[in-house]
């Protein structure tokens, strides 16, 4: 379609028929990519970004010259990103920290954004019962990760969705609970905004 596009991917699963690899757009933190990958066979998907424009490949059943032949689909929405930037703003990142334990922890969040550049770093103390709410974080559409460490002992990922505020269930906040287990001291739950 005379489009060029360098790819970030890393293969996710593999089965006895294909390889599965998935990533995004070099420079484009809002798009994704996904393909499954046979003997001789491409099927997957390029998004340039959730709204406007798409692109897919799949192999057909049909061969020329001993090789398989293979659609290229281009999927466009004209103006949606701009009626949507008009009508919505993207949602800020959220989230929430409660310590249900009986001990006082030190809790540290990192925010990255999808090429693993940090955005947001902060650590607080939380005496038992303490809670905090965070939602001025603003960002793009896209997936960003958070790494949450405990006690600077433990640390854990969670990664979260945020969109364009078009209705409930557009983005995600995280919600992270230290709780009194000698196991499992924190619970990470995600609730749709």
């Amino acid at each position: 379609m005379g489009k060029h596009f360098k790819l970030k991917l890393k293969e996710t699963n593999t089965t006895n028929s294909q390889t599965i690899y998935a990533g995004y757009i070099v420079g484009k933190p809002e798009s994704s990519a996904v393909f499954a990958v046979g003997n001789d066979t491409i099927d997957g998907l390029i998004n340039i970004d959730f709204y406007t424009l798409s692109y897919g490949v799949t192999a057909t059943d049909q061969k020329y010259d001993g090789k398989v032949v293979h659609l290229i689909c281009r999927y466009y929405n004209e103006d949606t990103e701009e009626k949507l930037e008009q009508k919505c703003s993207p949602d800020s990142l959220q989230f929430f920290l409660k310590n249900e334990d009986k001990n006082t922890h030190e809790i540290s969040i990192e925010i990255l954004d999808f090429y693993k550049e940090p955005m947001f770093c902060k650590t607080y103390s939380l005496n038992p019962g303490d809670e905090i709410s965070f939602s001025e974080i603003g960002a793009e559409p896209g997936i960003y990760r958070y790494e949450i460490t405990l006690d600077r002992n433990l640390t854990f990922e969670q990664k979260v969705r945020v969109n364009y505020v078009t209705g409930p269930g557009s983005s995600e906040i995280l919600h992270i609970n230290l709780i009194d287990h000698p196991e499992y001291p924190i619970t990470i739950g995600i609730e749709s905004a």
